[in-house]
């Protein structure tokens, strides 16, 4: 083999490499790419100490996430413990929220008579008033002072029977059904007092000012309004008939249940009568 032959060789052989490297590359580039192909895998390939950099720096922006954090940690620790850091947190009066969230419902209002006259009513004019509602539950999480979810659920309480002298008022009633302010008063109740231990929510119930009222919202609850106010009832303990007085409460919570289910029966056929 004469030197020119051997030297086109190797400068085939040498092409073919480049090409294989450059394959070889391709596809470890692809590799890398594939291994980030979604947050999870993002997450993956972290160090345990860049996890903890972020997740804090997203925490204190974010209450949500900083909400999450804190639930997932509190599933890991008995009662007592968990009230022993929830005393630790600062007490939130929530000053101020009540009448808040009446301005933004006179503005949802508002809004309706305008675009009524228009025959266009919005879809979404509540978020006000949700958005209000989402952070009053959001700062009473799992390590929320006990103190800070009862201000919680009283103030919402309170809006409870703002919607129920709205709801009493005829004008724009079924403008009125689209917001479902109901619906978010109810899922933020129920988020705030599945972050409370048993000992809070028999307090609740012992507490003469807020357990009435909260039987009072599910006295006046039917199948239009608040719908599922029997599931936040449901999720406090059943009240001890062993003394005379605790079986009166005892059966007048029996009799708001029934008047409240001849409520909805009725709501049901006044329903089927209207069809």
């Amino acid at each position: 083999m004469s030197w020119r032959q051997r030297e086109m060789e190797n400068t085939m052989d040498s092409s073919v490499t480049t090409q294989l490297q450059r394959k070889n590359e391709n596809h470890q580039r692809a590799l890398s790419a594939y291994k980030v192909r979604n947050l999870a895998s993002c997450l993956e390939c972290m160090t345990r100490a860049q996890l903890i950099e972020v997740l804090q720096a997203v925490g204190e922006n974010y209450i949500e996430v900083h909400k999450l954090v804190q639930s997932e940690v509190s599933k890991k620790m008995d009662d007592e413990t968990r009230m022993y850091r929830c005393q630790m947190s600062n007490v939130v009066h929530f000053n101020g929220c009540l009448e808040a969230a009446r301005r933004a419902m006179d503005d949802a209002e508002s809004r309706v008579r305008f675009l009524h006259s228009w025959s266009d009513l919005p879809d979404s004019s509540n978020d006000d008033f949700t958005n209000m509602v989402q952070l009053i539950a959001d700062h009473c999480g799992a390590f929320a002072h006990p103190k800070t979810r009862v201000n919680g659920l009283t103030v919402m309480c309170d809006m409870c029977h703002v919607l129920i002298k709205l709801a009493a008022e005829d004008f724009h009633k079924e403008a009125r059904s689209k917001y479902c302010w109901d619906e978010s008063l109810e899922n933020a109740m129920l988020e705030v007092i599945t972050a409370m231990t048993l000992a809070e929510r028999q307090a609740v119930v012992d507490d003469d000012a807020l357990w009435p009222t909260l039987l009072s919202v599910y006295q006046q609850s039917s199948n239009k309004l608040f719908r599922a106010f029997g599931d936040i009832i449901d999720e406090f303990p059943k009240l001890d008939s062993g003394t005379e007085c605790e079986a009166e409460e005892n059966d007048g919570l029996r009799y708001l249940s029934v008047e409240s289910d001849q409520n909805n029966r009725q709501d049901e056929v006044d329903m089927l009568g209207a069809k």
